[in-house]
């Protein structure tokens, strides 16, 4: 199957109705299955065997994102299916990328942390109360764009990481639970990807597309919300 597909590409690489070429960018390709658009055989909706995408599909007033994959040659050539309810809860698959590369380089999360903390700790005190860590930690997630564990988990590991037990977290402190939030984000996130089955059927089918489907689905749902704004606000001009 993989000399057929190579076989196809030769002929369609440079020869198809699809193929959009502009001056200083790579070359575009239009078909259907294509996931990034880019007129590559890893991405071609005409050539690879296993061709996917992940698109927009719009009835009515209804927006469904779409799962679309190569079935077979001859007929019906593609199949699409809609991304489940599941799907919403995925992060975006930047701010998991950017999280790992704070767990893996210690000089840069440290950097990133103490930042934070410095522009809570107001007072130049070098503490912080468990209120105002609990405050930070939420909102470095939110600035991280990774979901914040539930305001009870962050209680009880500001408890634990208070070592002293003197109401207040020093910066050290603060470090040790900036770690863990960013460890217990980053698994949630996995762990959501995961449980969504067309995801999962699209890391099966294509492990090497599997984070670009996952951020292509993330600039699909942010375009959803961008036309919702727009109507809001045309609304609100009537």
């Amino acid at each position: 199957m993989k000399y057929q597909q190579d076989l196809i590409w030769m002929c369609v690489k440079n020869n198809s109705a699809f193929i959009r070429k502009n001056k200083n960018v790579p070359t575009m390709s239009a078909e259907q299955g294509n996931l990034t658009g880019l007129n590559k055989l890893k991405y071609s909706g005409l050539a690879h065997n296993k061709a996917v995408s992940v698109d927009s599909k719009t009835e009515g007033k209804k927006e469904t994102i779409m799962v679309t994959n190569r079935t077979q040659r001859g007929k019906n050539v593609f199949a699409s299916t809609g991304m489940s309810k599941g799907a919403k809860s995925l992060t975006c698959p930047h701010a998991v990328a950017w999280a790992k590369k704070l767990l893996a380089d210690e000089k840069l999360r440290h950097d990133a942390c103490d930042a934070a903390f410095k522009s809570a700790d107001a007072d130049g005190s070098g503490d912080l109360s468990p209120g105002e860590v609990i405050a930070l930690i939420a909102h470095v997630c939110k600035d991280l764009k990774l979901e914040a564990p539930p305001l009870n988990k962050i209680k009880e590991l500001v408890e634990k990481i208070d070592k002293n037990k003197d109401g207040s977290l020093s910066l050290g402190e603060f470090r040790s639970g900036f770690l863990v939030t960013l460890k217990s984000c980053v698994h949630k996130a996995e762990e959501a990807g995961k449980k969504v089955k067309t995801m999962a059927r699209i890391a099966q089918l294509r492990p090497d597309l599997s984070h670009e489907a996952a951020e292509k689905y993330a600039k699909v749902k942010k375009s959803f919300k961008k036309k919702k704004v727009v109507v809001k606000s045309r609304r609100a001009k009537k």
